[in-house]
């Protein structure tokens, strides 16, 4: 409602019985004038009336001050100044149309007495200055209408970056304009979307926003009613404890959880560390505070917890068994075998959660910190490269730079306890190496390699367009996902449509350009090895 049109307008009714008794209008000239006022009375809870009020106000004013006055209708010698005064004596009624209402009276009254002449003009401007005000849409509420909630249900609107909760079913706004933000609102188990998600308002507009039941929110189109939270540092498929408003998540690296803060502007978080065998992963900001529509990524370092150890008679890392980590847990991996050593390291089998898998473990030969710190640092990279479907996956690289100073020192010790390791996806079927030597009498012989070319070739091409390259493919590094049946012509079948090949030992990758630190000379370009 417009307080002041409606004051105004009922000021203006004073002037029906000085038109009608003291300056002689008729009863039909009166009554439109009481109909311009009503029209107006009625455009001050109906704003779209306002215009047509106005108009009208306008239209009976000139035509009064025209059948009001006799001769060139001019006042003071001036040609039509009786026609254009009542006009720019309602100008202030623009902005102060009450008081100027009064005025524009108590003025007549007086002119009536002194100056008769001008008497008409200035009752007549009591009515332009209802008319202007009108046309000009000022003193209308800024207001926010919701319609399809629930009758008071609470739900929230964001105002100019501030979060209102509301009970009602409109809001009304000071500002001269505001920006506004809303969420689906949960009433009852039931959520209701909003039909308009923002917008801006200006003074004197009313907006209606309408919601609608719906089962479930699309949130891709509600963005700013949500706070993401991802982590990074975790081995692939650990959980961390994620607290968010008192609601607690599981939260595994590379997954995205995505909280709702429907009612809510900030988000309070706390993260718990994660214990993995003797590795404590540690949070390096463990708590904190999220305004919805923000992402946070929670990233994870690496500790180890030193745990008392079964004396055991350690080799020294020249003549290294592998075998000696049969039996022993390595970062909460259980080896229970040897399944490959080359040059560059062993290759144990583990399980964890009865599930298999392979752990790369560095060769104190082949190890220097450098080269293992520029592995740790692209760790998180190969990770998110092994989730290819034909490169066998990494789950997680373990190194502490101490440790590592310890082992090239020496320490047998510290190798045993605390190897530079690649926790990678275990392959059923084994190497290449082995296949070639089984079916090279086959005559599906040549066309099983060409397969096994082609989607290493794929792979290639997948690190290649991300900036990496392998440097260390060979038939070892080359698996089958899946214990290759006898049948070469079924082998053939799997490998070309089911693709079981994967190109394994990412930990030999290097981005393009950078330092080149280790090679297999029987199967590595002359360029490589002049790089060493």
């Amino acid at each position: 409602m417009n307080r002041r049109l409606l004051v105004s307008s009922a000021i203006t009714l004073v002037i029906l019985p000085i038109f009608y008794y003291e300056l002689k209008f008729s009863p039909a000239y009166v009554g439109i004038i009481a109909l311009g006022i009503i029209l107006s009375f009625i455009s001050a809870f109906i704003k779209r009336v306002s215009i047509i009020a106005g108009i009208f106000i306008v239209a009976i004013s000139l035509v009064f001050s025209v059948q009001g006055q006799t001769g060139n209708y001019s006042l003071f010698n001036i040609p039509y100044l009786g026609l254009v005064l009542p006009f720019l004596l309602g100008l202030p009624g623009i902005a102060i149309p009450e008081v100027w209402g009064i005025v524009c009276i108590i003025g007549g009254f007086i002119s009536s007495l002194v100056f008769p002449t001008i008497q008409l003009p200035i009752y007549l401007a009591t009515l332009t200055s209802l008319a202007y005000f009108n046309l000009s849409g000022r003193g209308y509420p800024t207001t926010i209408v919701v319609k399809g909630l629930p009758k008071g249900a609470e739900w929230s609107i964001e105002i100019n970056g501030t979060l209102q909760k509301e009970r009602g079913n409109k809001v009304t706004i000071k500002e001269k304009s505001a920006d506004y933000l809303l969420c689906p609102q949960l009433v009852e188990n039931t959520y209701y979307l909003p039909d308009v998600v923002s917008g801006k308002i200006r003074k004197g507009q009313t907006v209606v926003i309408k919601f609608k039941k719906s089962d479930n929110i699309p949130f891709d189109k509600y963005p700013h009613c949500i706070s993401v939270f991802r982590i990074s540092g975790l081995p692939t498929g650990i959980n961390s404890k994620l607290n968010v408003n008192g609601q607690e998540y599981d939260i595994t690296e590379g997954q995205q959880l995505v909280v709702p803060a429907l009612n809510e502007q900030y988000l309070k978080w706390k993260v718990e560390e994660v214990t993995v065998g003797d590795v404590i992963f540690k949070p390096v900001t463990d708590s904190g505070i999220v305004k919805r529509g923000s992402t946070v990524t929670i990233n994870f370092k690496s500790l180890y917890k030193p745990t008392p150890k079964q004396k055991v008679s350690l080799p020294s890392l020249n003549n290294w068994d592998p075998k000696i980590w049969i039996n022993k847990e390595i970062y909460g991996y259980k080896v229970i075998d040897v399944v490959g050593q080359g040059g560059n390291g062993y290759v144990v089998k583990a399980e964890r959660e009865s599930k298999y898998y392979a752990i790369k473990i560095l060769s104190p030969e082949n190890l220097s910190k450098s080269s293992f710190d520029t592995l740790f640092k692209e760790s998180e990279n190969l990770k998110e490269l092994s989730k290819n479907d034909k490169i066998v996956s990494i789950y997680g690289i373990y190194a502490d730079s101490n440790y590592i100073n310890s082992i090239i020192k020496g320490n047998a010790e510290a190798y045993f306890n605390y190897p530079p390791a690649i926790i990678m996806e275990f392959m059923d079927g084994g190497t290449i190496a082995d296949l070639i030597n089984e079916i090279r009498s086959s005559p599906y012989f040549q066309y099983i390699v060409k397969a096994i070319i082609r989607e290493v070739g794929l792979a290639l091409k997948y690190l290649h367009k991300r900036g990496y390259v392998h440097l260390d493919v060979k038939p070892r590094n080359i698996f089958l996902s899946v214990i290759p049946p006898k049948d070469e012509k079924l082998l053939l079948d799997q490998i070309s449509s089911r693709g079981i090949i994967k190109l394994g030992d990412l930990g030999s990758a290097v981005r393009v350009g950078e330092k080149i630190t280790q090679a297999t000379p029987a199967y590595s370009p002359p360029e490589q090895i002049e790089a060493l």
